[in-house]
């Protein structure tokens, strides 16, 4: 999930990247080729802190009858305080008000004004629409508020009209980032080219953030799960971009609205290594199916995890990062721990969230001063998947999916 988000509300925002926490930080500056390089030591200069939010309100789940979510992936709020939640299972938008009332679903299934399948992300533009992310074909649909038909964003297309796919797109400030997959067919060879792409506000681009390609022979078709994953990113209000390339480097690249690589936060630390189960569950999902039915080709995955998992940018520009160990190595009763960068880039602390959920079933996302908790968002993936191939459903008995939006206030932490 991406949320370049913009909220009216005044946000209490919990900021542990103050100039007090960086007095005593102990890492190391330097500028190389115009680039500051920020490498901070493995433990935060200001120390650790829980974060207990209080709940504002939830929906779905087995105790609300009104509502009942698909798979939701991506969540946005506009100005005013209102709620959008991407459901890629049902291909609609469920819009919630600020209070967690059901307001409306917008958009469906189709090829139409409004309609799209397979959305893989969404975001609002700065005039208030909605921007719906297409997967295959490559599109961005546009949607107004109230759900009537808004036009598309025209993105640009593939240099030699070839197929792309359009992984995942988001706002930052003015400008748009687009994740683009480019498929090429040779002689025996198939080529994939991820790039991530910053357009301005009318679709044209300003600048390459990130690219990579890779080939395959047909006839030994195998995928590996670092050349899969794309890049994480995040957007802050300010147009600034934070982009992590690197599986197995927990390193940060800073870009400013133009494009321009201007820092790069880098910091200590030790990969979190799998268990086998985990490395079977992260193995690449590809399937093929041909007129002789349905084939895996050879796939494998990292005996460690990507080191940085998710990040989200804040107000105040200061960076929340959710490492490896904050995501799948939190003790019993912490939903994740979050590392915090100040804006100058340096490690200042780490926040523990003690809240019910587990990033290992559910999703998380922090906008402005809410987080919202995605329960189940795991099992509801799998399900969807198992539906799609045919194959059995592993948690038949998992609960139906549920949001629940906690509010964060600065009386919401706790030094330890």
């Amino acid at each position: 999930m991406r949320i370049p988000t913009h909220i009216a509300i005044a946000a209490a925002v919990l900021t542990a990247a103050t100039p007090s926490l960086g007095a005593d930080w102990s890492g190391t500056e330097t500028t190389k080729d115009g680039v500051v390089h920020v490498t901070s030591p493995a433990a935060p200069s200001g120390g650790s802190t829980t974060l207990s939010p209080q709940e504002a309100w939830r929906a779905g789940g087995d105790d609300d009858e009104d509502v009942i979510f698909g798979v939701v992936r991506e969540i946005a709020v506009d100005d005013a305080g209102n709620v959008y939640l991407l459901d890629v299972q049902l291909n609609q938008v469920h819009v919630f008000d600020r209070d967690g009332n059901f307001l409306r679903d917008i958009g469906r299934e189709g090829e139409g004004p409004g309609e799209f399948r397979r959305p893989s992300s969404m975001f609002i533009l700065p005039d208030g629409r909605i921007a719906i992310v297409q997967t295959m074909p490559g599109r961005i649909i546009l949607l107004n508020p109230d759900g009537t038909p808004g036009g598309d964003f025209h993105a640009p297309e593939a240099p030699d009209g070839g197929m792309q796919m359009f992984f995942e797109a988001g706002r930052a400030a003015d400008n748009v980032i687009l994740g683009v997959n480019e498929f090429k067919r040779g002689e025996g060879t198939f080529t994939s080219t991820r790039t991530l792409h910053l357009l301005d506000g009318k679709g044209s681009s300003r600048a390459v953030l990130a690219t990579s390609t890779t080939r395959r022979e047909m006839s030994n078709m195998t995928f590996d799960e670092k050349q899969a994953r794309g890049p994480e990113w995040a957007a802050g209000s300010d147009g600034r971009i934070y982009l992590s390339d690197d599986f197995d480097g927990y390193k940060i690249k800073r870009f400013d609205a133009s494009g321009k690589l201007e820092r790069v936060y880098e910091r200590a630390y030790e990969h979190r290594a799998r268990s086998k189960k985990e490395i079977e569950e992260n193995k690449p999902q590809v399937r093929f199916r041909t007129s002789s039915g349905t084939h895996r080709p050879e796939s494998t995955a990292s005996p460690t995890d990507r080191d940085i998992v998710k990040m989200f940018a804040r107000p105040d520009g200061s960076l929340w990062v959710l490492s490896s160990r904050g995501a799948f190595a939190a003790p019993k009763g912490t939903l994740v721990t979050l590392d915090v960068f100040d804006p100058a880039g340096r490690f200042v602390q780490q926040t523990a969230i003690n809240t019910e959920g587990s990033y290992r079933d559910d999703g998380v996302e922090v906008v402005g001063d809410y987080l919202f908790v995605v329960r189940q968002l795991r099992s509801a993936e799998r399900a969807m998947n198992a539906d799609e191939t045919d194959e059995p459903v592993e948690d038949e008995n998992a609960e139906p999916m549920s949001i629940v939006c906690y509010r964060i206030t600065t009386q919401s932490t706790a030094r330890k």
